[in-house]
């Protein structure tokens, strides 16, 4: 009986610490907030995001492509997304990880909303960049660094035709 009380304590011991070590490994950071562009703007662009080199890259550029541009762009990390109402924002554009096959809670839930899917881009990754939402325009990938520019580019592309910004 104590063989079997030790072995379940070492495979629980064992299970535990392989939830920690895989949080530690792949739970996102948290990213910077900034703004791009004047907030009397034409049209108003909401970018939510994570911390990840990859996602870093894909905002990065997009903001970057925008200066200049019409539209105000107000960049905010994931977890402060419950604060945003809706119809501040002409497009949004998420960028987030799946995690155990699902996404944020918040993102899921504001994806429901009525007139929000039209004017909704997602880019999601995943280990093998194949999860994603259904109905929504968007990407899927796998955090691929050297596709970051090219991901970007869909995003702008995107919200270039969404606000008419040609």
């Amino acid at each position: 009986m104590k063989r079997v009380f030790r072995w379940l304590l070492a495979m629980v011991v064992c299970v535990v610490l392989f939830g920690l070590w895989y949080n530690w490994r792949y739970s996102m950071g948290v990213a910077q907030s900034y703004q791009v562009n004047d907030k009397q703007s034409t049209y108003s662009l909401l970018i939510t995001t994570q911390k990840s080199e990859y996602k870093d890259k894909v905002t990065h550029r997009i903001t970057d492509r925008l200066k200049g541009m019409d539209v105000y762009v107000k960049v905010i990390d994931q977890t402060e997304f419950s604060d945003i109402l809706p119809g501040n924002y002409d497009a949004f554009i998420f960028l987030h990880t799946w995690e155990m096959w699902k996404a944020p809670k918040n993102i899921q839930a504001f994806l429901t909303l009525d007139d929000i899917q039209y004017k909704t881009f997602v880019v999601s990754t995943s280990g093998g960049g194949d999860l994603f939402h259904e109905g929504i325009d968007g990407i899927t990938s796998a955090s691929i660094i050297l596709d970051a520019e090219n991901d970007a580019d869909k995003a702008i592309l995107w919200t270039k035709k969404l606000l008419s910004l040609y």
